[in-house]
């Protein structure tokens, strides 16, 4: 990547842009070099430079750099969304750190940023590649199923009753999950449930359910 002309008065939109093209393109490690040239242009970063540096970081697997970030945020003002909290996870996930991803989660309730489905699905995956299905069934519970009826708009305006709703993705990490613990009738139950609410299985979806039930002794029960 070329040095960029800052002659030229490139203002924090003109680097989220490139930064995030650069991670559409498969290119993390490019998102992260504007970065540099961003402040070496004396361009403060905002919410959405510190989220698309925060996404770089995931697809790298670098669940540290991702928390330094954040921490960043907070020191300088900035505020944390449910977008920073997920992609954060999604790093922690990415490097199966457990224990990282639901101190994140916990930061997240403390400062008030609600989580929804893909926050949900990227903690689900942390604690099943760090060794904890037990939690992230239990995440999964805490979450609505997919073909639940809608909210009341009661529960629109206070957002007290409100759960994010299961998903494809969801299904599929709590089948990964359920396979990493040898849990094969909650398998056999999410997968159906997975069918009735009109969700599309996914190949890794399949994938997931054999292994739980041949891990759990029953092979014969996935075909």
């Amino acid at each position: 990547l070329g040095a960029i002309d800052t002659s030229l008065a490139p203002d924090a939109f003109t680097f989220n842009t490139l930064m995030a093209a650069c991670i559409r393109a498969g290119r993390p490690n490019q998102a992260l070099e504007v970065a540099a040239s961003m402040a070496a242009a004396g361009v403060e970063r905002d919410v959405v430079t510190y989220n698309t540096l925060v996404d770089a970081h995931a697809r790298e697997g670098d669940g540290k750099e991702a928390r330094a970030l954040l921490a960043e945020m907070r020191a300088n003002g900035v505020p944390r969304d449910t977008v920073t909290y997920t992609a954060a996870i999604t790093a922690c996930a990415n490097a199966a750190d457990a224990t990282a991803a639901l101190q994140l989660f916990e930061e997240m309730a403390a400062d008030g940023v609600r989580p929804n489905t893909f926050t949900y699905n990227a903690l689900i995956t942390a604690c099943t590649r760090g060794g904890r299905w037990e939690y992230a069934l239990a995440l999964g519970r805490g979450m609505a199923p997919a073909g639940s009826k809608p909210y009341t708009q009661t529960q629109k305006q206070t957002r007290t009753s409100s759960r994010p709703r299961r998903d494809v993705t969801t299904y599929t990490a709590l089948l990964s999950a359920c396979a990493e613990g040898r849990q094969t009738e909650a398998a056999r139950d999410l997968f159906s449930e997975m069918r009735a609410a009109g969700l599309a299985p996914l190949v890794s979806s399949y994938t997931a359910l054999v292994t739980a039930c041949g891990a759990g002794g029953g092979g014969r029960e996935a075909e």
